[in-house]
């Protein structure tokens, strides 16, 4: 459980990165390479009106990460669509509380 709790913390982190809204910059992360980011075939998406992917939650080789992502994601915003995907194929999915 420590783990995926570390896994966790290290998403979140890196998750402010990725989130253009917050012009944050943390350069003690490591940048993957295009050949580490075609190998990260898990995501977490955050989707928007229209059925457009809104925001890139998580990309990881690890599913476990990946899983962990989806559920913080869903408590974090429960009035979003989320999904947890390998490639193309859908794993778990969360319509959003209206």
């Amino acid at each position: 459980m420590i783990r995926v709790k570390e896994a966790l913390t290290t998403f979140l982190t890196a998750s402010v990165v990725l989130d253009k809204s917050r012009a944050v910059t943390m350069p003690h992360l490591h940048s993957p390479t295009r050949a580490e980011v075609h190998a990260m075939q898990w995501h977490v998406d955050q989707w928007g009106e229209g059925g457009a992917i809104e925001r890139k939650l998580c990309i990881s080789a690890n599913p476990i990460l990946a899983l962990a992502a989806f559920e913080a994601a869903v408590k974090e915003w429960p009035d979003k669509e989320i999904t947890c995907r390998h490639g193309s194929r859908v794993l778990k999915e969360h319509k959003g509380q209206k």
